[in-house]
């Protein structure tokens, strides 16, 4: 999907984007592409739909919140940094974690931080539940499992803060359980459905999980 495909898609939404975000944007990519390989950051036959199937993906939460100033976000098992890095890029005076346990993938957020002059971000080079820390906000995407990353998500919240999780149809043809999974830890689910022509050809949405 072309750059320009996307600005209007978020045009049509009411999202306005900075000036200077496709060039950050572009140049991230272009470090996935080249360090893919070594890094292991995304399944190689996903490259070529790098720009729909996990940038803008990554722009969901544009669709459901704007996120206020000075809050602090935790991007949990950041991977190659989607949503982390692309919200960071997005939201430049919130303070964000970026943790990954993975050496290989931690080095990667970091050349990626510098490279891109983020300075918003700093990584965390551990499992995110050894943080000491509690978050106003939380982001999940495809990390895994999830009754355990909601589960260590939850201790790490705090108490008005909301977890964002990007979600799949599994995780919607099965809202009920984690709808059970999350009343017995005191934590309640507004599940959100993408709009169908946002990525018309994907099942997703974003389940926002609070603290009861």
């Amino acid at each position: 999907m072309q750059w320009n495909i996307i600005k209007s898609k978020c045009s049509d939404f009411g999202i306005i984007l900075p000036d200077d975000l496709f060039k950050k944007l572009n140049e991230y990519v272009n470090l996935i592409e080249s360090n893919n390989r070594i890094a292991g950051l995304l399944a190689q036959g996903e490259i070529k739909n790098i720009w729909e199937r996990h940038i803008l993906d990554s722009m969901s939460l544009l669709l459901f919140h704007h996120i206020e100033d000075n809050r602090k976000i935790l991007d949990f098992g950041s991977g190659g940094g989607l949503p982390g890095i692309v919200l960071a890029i997005l939201y430049p005076k919130c303070k964000f974690i970026l943790a990954e346990s993975r050496s290989k993938k931690a080095t990667f957020l970091e050349t990626a931080l510098s490279r891109l002059n983020i300075r918003n971000a700093k990584v965390f080079t551990d499992r995110a539940e050894k943080l000491s820390e509690k978050f106003d906000s939380i982001t999940i995407r495809a990390t895994g499992p999830l009754t355990r990353t909601i589960s260590q998500s939850l201790k790490l919240l705090e108490p008005k803060g909301e977890i964002a999780l990007w979600a799949g149809k599994t995780f919607y043809d099965n809202l009920d359980y984690w709808n059970n999974f999350c009343s017995k830890r005191n934590a309640v689910i507004d599940f959100q459905p993408y709009p169908k022509n946002w990525m018309p050809q994907y099942k997703f949405g974003i389940a926002f999980i609070e603290l009861a």
